[in-house]
């Protein structure tokens, strides 16, 4: 290939395209790769990637703007011969560059009159292929419309018949160049890379991958406020252009020194966005580091495999070890961003090296799953909060939680200090004056004791972890078995401790382990006093909470009535202050509301959660931190008792008053965001907002619960689902499918998140004009659906309905049948007869009975329906609307037209403002016209 290299070098431009067919004759392999590195050496527009030639030009006119007939003569005259004057009604100006694909050049056009960017199909490759490739390019590039990426103007054919894309002219410096000009600091430079991040997003929405992302393709330009712009989709591709010529043809798409390693193998076209996930890596490591990622040239075609070899093999290389043998490269990144190099490599060794590892990592199983993932990783570090390519041990999020808050953590600990100090001398003296000398020494050794207990508890460091990071509650189980020799001889002291574990256990979602100590506490509390006092009524309290949160409601039941019972005014030890046994008889009824609410006893919970809320927004006021959280329950109860008005305003209220009292990511704020999402999308044209609300759950969960936590799981199914109701099928799919894989393995069939997980995508795929594949994903989950050991799920009940909703939709009225009976005994055994999740399911059960040939049974259940939600709901309401649509839809396929019209008169006007019914009235209408 050397020598076959060293020919072509030689021979004139029209003789190329002889050479290469005679070459692919003779050995089609190394031809190949022959073609390939000719386009690349001819493509060059960096360091890696220039030709020498036409640089000075395009660097001139990037920055430069070309205004009057004068200036356009000028730069015609020093245009080389072999660059055309004009194409169509182009003046051609300078040649901007050249690439695999095509050739860019600054032309002047006419009407209007503007400078632009026109790309021609090299005049060299002038195949069917490339011809189809550019051509798909101009669709695709037409479909995106983002203040970031370069606008499209204009597809045509010159007097040759090749096509040419006319582009908006960027006019700027490369974003690298640009930061390096100004100095900007890290922080500013990722928040313009944020820029680039939201527009490949849209891409990727519209179904569009880059898969040529470099530096040379992320411009500035300069006006009031920077704007960042990709240019060059010169090798996008749409997921929906299926042509068999657009694809990797002689070699791979995108330039070898930033492609993914997938991309440079042989074969066929990578359509993974993980692809651009890596070259926006590969820019983000050049902003940051300044050196490109993969500096090793290729010195001589002949060593192309071997070449090529390394670079898809070579691990990733963190900055500081790039750093470690370059110090003028350091100290000259450093200078670039306004910082010396010590500091510059704190910034890189800790978070940012995560994020550029995660990015450019080999295989792409390894990388974010997205551009988004990617984002809201690089937003995370700008918060100094957890982020999600690392391991969010104990350790490190409290770390990051120092970071934010290291002011108010110090003042607190100090102030806790000086409390403790000033509880231990106000017990010392009050002892002093009772009891005598020796027990006087007792006390103070327990003190002293229980101080050093403590104080080692929180600050000693754990045997596995080095350097300094912050030393926190790693130890809590390891120190557990030294409570007991600790207070051996202070039984009350035990239990105190005993409940101050348990608090912590709780706390970490260890709630077998918190019951454990709870049992033990309350065991010697009550040995040591015949009535409970207020410590060991909060202790049950916990426990009653622990209970619930193990899904032990009958024993958490008995246990709450009998703490309110004894929290009750007039059952109030005399000697208990007033105040706080009123706060824990309004915190144990909030609770007690929440377990009804949990067994879907709604009526009840309202009667609680109002009771908890009044009585602890006269006591407390609104603004402590377990008022709002019962004003959120009782929103909730509401939306769930379908008055969503009432319940997205208690929502609303009680969001306001946590972001002022709470941290962002405290667990009670981000119950009541995700409840808000939850009630905005019971209304349809509030989906958006809802999406919007389930996205900050979700990352906010991620950070500071883990990935995998069941509360984390349960956002992301909120935000799958509030992407479905907003229409983006195509995000709710994408989403649904990385649930699917997280929850769904052979031994999780039979739970709650597998089943919503299965219920959403499978509703995804629908929409999505797959419901066949919907189907097969339900059918494949069949075998764990309900183990004959464990109680019916809702997730299991709302999935039969929705097999059966497939199976009408399919004209297998049939086989629909018994899996609606199924779902509707399911949903009253859960829910309750006269229920809305029970109607839902009746409504499909009854339309499935009468398709089938049952129409007289099908028919009655409608009916049933209807009348039982007019008595409940009223019969202006929405759901009573949409259950007379079933009826009509059974009425008019049972041959009744006239009467499923006049059931209908009451339904068309309210159509008007609810979208699910106008989709059902049209749906009737449709069948009626028939």
């Amino acid at each position: 290939m050397a020598q076959w290299f060293d020919k072509l070098a030689q021979l004139k431009p029209e003789e190329h395209d002889t050479f290469f067919e005679r070459c692919r004759q003779e050995d089609p392999e190394t031809a190949r790769q022959l073609i390939l590195l000719w386009k690349q050496d001819q493509a060059r527009e960096t360091p890696l990637d220039k030709p020498a030639f036409a640089q000075p030009l395009a660097a001139q006119f990037r920055e430069e703007t070309v205004d009057g007939p004068t200036e356009v003569r000028a730069r015609l005259n020093q245009l080389p011969e072999a660059i055309p004057r004009q194409i169509g009604e182009y003046q051609i100006l300078a040649l901007i560059g050249s690439g695999g694909m095509g050739t860019v050049y600054l032309a002047r056009q006419s009407q209007p009159e503007r400078d632009v960017a026109l790309k021609v199909l090299n005049m060299q490759l002038p195949g069917q292929r490339e011809k189809e490739r550019f051509i798909a390019e101009a669709n695709i590039l037409a479909k995106l419309n983002h203040p970031n990426i370069s606008t499209i103007h204009q597809v045509a054919l010159d007097a040759q018949g090749h096509p040419f894309l006319v582009m908006e002219h960027v006019q700027g410096k490369r974003l690298t160049d640009y930061c390096n000009a100004k100095k900007l600091d890290i922080r500013t430079r990722i928040e313009l890379f944020l820029e680039v991040c939201d527009a490949l997003i849209l891409a990727h929405q519209r179904g569009v991958i880059h898969r040529d992302l470099k530096p040379d393709h992320v411009l500035v330009h300069e006006g009031k406020k920077p704007v960042v712009k990709i240019i060059d989709f010169g090798i996008a591709q749409a997921e929906e252009v299926k042509l068999q010529t657009v694809d990797n043809g002689d070699g791979p798409l995108g330039t070898p020194y930033y492609a993914a390693p997938e991309q440079l193998q042989p074969g066929e076209p990578v359509f993974d966005i993980r692809v651009d996930v890596y070259g926006l890596g590969t820019i983000l490591w050049e902003l940051l580091v300044d050196i490109p990622h993969w500096e090793h040239e290729l010195k001589h075609p002949g060593e192309w495999a071997k070449w090529l070899k390394a670079r898809c093999e070579a691990p990733h290389r963190s900055a500081a070890e790039r750093f470690a043998n370059n110090r003028e490269a350091l100290e000259q990144a450093a200078r670039n961003r306004g910082t010396n190099p010590k500091q510059l490599r704190l910034w890189l060794e800790q978070d940012l090296d995560w994020i550029l590892a995660k990015a450019l990592a080999i295989n792409p199983e390894q990388r974010y799953a997205g551009v988004t993932q990617l984002r809201d990783d690089l937003v995370l570090f700008t918060k100094n909060k957890p982020i999600l390519a690392r391991a969010a041990h104990t350790r490190y999020k409290l770390y990051k939680l120092f970071k934010r808050h290291a002011f108010s953590l110090i003042t607190t600990t100090v102030v806790a200090t000086v409390l403790l100090i000033s509880t231990v001398s106000a017990v010392y003296q009050g002892r002093q004056a009772i009891h005598a000398n020796k027990k006087l020494r007792l006390q103070n050794e327990k003190l002293t004791r229980q101080q050093a207990f403590l104080t080692n508890l929180i600050t000693a460091p754990h045997p596995n972890v080095a350097g300094p990071e912050l030393k926190v509650v790693d130890l809590l189980l390891e120190r557990e078995p030294t409570l007991k020799t600790v207070f051996e001889r202070d039984p009350e002291m035990e239990a105190h401790a005993r409940y101050t574990f348990a608090k912590l256990f709780f706390g970490i979602d260890a709630y077998q382990q918190a019951l454990d100590q709870l049992d033990q506490a309350l065991t010697l509390k009550m040995n040591l006093q015949k009535h409970p006092d207020l410590e060991a009524l909060a202790m049950m309290i916990l426990k009653a909470k622990t209970l619930k949160r193990l899904r032990s409601f009958e024993a958490s039941n008995e246990l709450y009535r009998h703490i309110i019972h004894l929290l009750a005014p007039q059952n109030n030890p005399e000697s208990s202050p007033m105040l706080e046994a009123e706060r824990l008889h309004f915190e144990a009824l909030g609770d007690y509301a929440h377990l009804f609410y949990l067994r879907h006893k709604f009526i009840e919970a309202e009667k609680y959660y109002r009771a908890a809320m009044q009585g602890q927004m006269r006591l407390l006021g609104e603004s402590h931190a377990d008022t709002p959280q019962n004003i959120a329950g009782l929103g909730m109860t509401l939306i769930k008792l379908h008055r969503l008005d009432e319940g997205e305003n208690l929502l609303r209220r009680a969001l306001e008053i946590q972001d002022k009292i709470l941290d962002h990511g405290h667990p009670q704020r981000l119950s009541t965001l995700s409840n808000l999402a939850y009630a905005l999308l019971q209304t349809p044209t509030k989906a958006s907002q809802a999406a919007r609300y389930y996205r900050e759950a979700w990352l906010l969960n991620q950070a500071h619960r883990g990935k995998n936590h069941p509360v984390t799981r349960r956002s992301l199914n909120g935000l799958v689902r509030a992407h479905m109701a907003e229409g983006d099928y195509a995000e709710a799919a994408h989403l649904g499918s990385l649930l699917y894989q997280e929850v769904c393995r052979p031994d999780q069939l039979h739970t709650s998140e597998c089943l919503n997980a299965v219920t959403n995508l499978s509703g995804a795929y629908a929409k999505l004009g797959a419901p066949d594949v919907g189907l097969d994903l339900i059918r494949q989950n069949q075998a764990g659906f309900l183990p004959s050991n464990l109680d019916p799920l809702p997730a299991h009940a709302r999935l039969l309905n929705n097999l059966g909703d497939y199976l009408i939709k399919m004209n297998d009225d049939r086989a629909a049948v018994p899996v609606l009976q199924k779902a509707v005994q399911q949903k009253i055994e859960i829910h309750g007869e006269k229920t809305i999740p029970t109607w839902n399911s009746k409504c499909n059960l009854g339309l499935a009975l009468v398709k089938s040939g049952q129409v007289a049974a099908g028919l009655c259940l409608l009916d049933q329906v209807v009348a039982q939600s007019t008595a409940q709901l009223g019969s202006r309401q929405w759901l009573t609307l949409l259950y007379q649509t079933y009826l009509a839809e059974a009425l008019a396929v049972s041959g009744s037209p006239w009467e499923a019209k006049a059931l209908l008169t009451a339904v068309d006007k309210a159509a008007v403002s609810n979208p699910d019914l106008k989709t059902r009235l049209d749906l009737v209408a449709t069948i009626l016209t028939r």
